[in-house]
């Protein structure tokens, strides 16, 4: 089956704030037409407008949102993701986590040591010591700071990510903007993809900002929708550097939005392991009614850093997903 996006192809240069709301969004007096809020809703519930427009929607979206995958809903779905309204999933240089994160927490391996008449006390613990040095990987450090692009301020909270398509290592940047992220050695390769995300960044609203007044309620002073979510390329050398991030506001376009349909789909990769495209729809496509889908975390790669994650063969770009095991303990 045809992979299927949404993309902007009749942009529109008509002032949102000038429109009288409506129900789902705003309603624009020259084109005569309801302009739907794409940018408060989550990908599933885009693709219901989507699926029952029959053609071109006019809607407000933000850059993020566009080449956005689309999915057939079954009509038994409950809209319970967290966050709904984040431009949710599968977005270009985007993350959402459906239920909980897989994010790998290092542990030190249990070592057992038999004291016997021939050892002193002193003599077990340094050769314990010395086994656990054996047995823990190699840390490589990444250091760095996250900034505001436009005011060059620190952003505490920041999300910082490293990827291998077997599991993901975060981190989270503390009050001066700063992080330090250890990846053991063993999984760094000659290229390495990183992502920085800022759903966890809490903000202070400023009333002359360009945040409209009206829609000031409707935020939420723990969740940040102001900086755009950017994957990086860095090579193992570069890894000894400070890796210093400028943070892009994220941009709103508005307009007429239609599907695009592909000839080939996304590689799908799930713990690891390759899987099949028809797989991923019923995973996602909730076909049996039991919201499946919010057993993972699901994250989607641009062309460019899937290459690097998975190699030449993901042309269209790469969905990677882990499986919550701790969910179903």
């Amino acid at each position: 089956m045809k992979s299927k996006y949404i993309q902007l192809t009749n942009p529109c240069s008509e002032n949102w704030d000038l429109m009288s709301p409506s129900e789902k969004g705003r309603f624009c007096e020259k084109c005569s037409k309801n302009v739907i809020d794409f940018t408060r809703l989550d990908t599933f519930e885009i693709s219901e407008v989507m699926k029952k427009s029959k053609g071109e929607v006019c809607a407000r979206i933000n850059k993020q949102q566009l080449n956005l995958q689309l999915f057939d809903i079954n009509k038994s779905w409950k809209f319970n993701f967290p966050n709904a309204g984040l431009a949710a999933g599968f977005a270009l240089a985007s993350t959402i986590t459906l239920a909980n994160g897989t994010d790998s927490v290092r542990q030190k391996p249990k070592t057992e040591m038999v004291q016997t008449a021939e050892l002193s006390t002193n003599q077990v613990k340094e050769i314990q010591k010395e086994l656990l040095k054996a047995t823990e990987p190699t840390i490589v450090t990444l250091h760095g700071m996250v900034q505001g692009a436009e005011d060059r301020e620190p952003i505490e909270n920041a999300k910082v990510t490293f990827f291998t398509i077997h599991k993901t290592i975060s981190t989270l940047t503390q009050k001066d903007g700063t992080f330090s992220l250890e990846i053991p050695e063993d999984l760094i390769l000659e290229k390495n993809v990183f992502r920085v995300s800022y759903d966890n960044v809490s903000f202070p609203v400023n009333m002359d900002s360009s945040i409209e007044k009206k829609e000031i309620t409707n935020l939420t002073k723990t969740r940040f929708l102001g900086y755009e979510t950017h994957d990086y390329i860095f090579t193992k050398k570069a890894l000894d550097t400070v890796f210093l991030v400028r943070a892009e506001p994220i941009q709103i376009v508005m307009g007429g939005i239609s599907i695009l349909r592909t000839k080939k789909n996304p590689s799908v990769v799930l713990d690891g392991k390759e899987i099949a495209w028809e797989k991923y729809e019923k995973i996602c496509n909730n076909k049996n009614g039991d919201n499946e889908i919010l057993n993972y975390t699901i994250y989607y790669f641009d062309p460019e850093f899937a290459m690097t994650l998975y190699g030449n063969k993901v042309e269209m770009g790469l969905h990677l997903l882990f499986y919550n095991f701790d969910k179903n303990k």
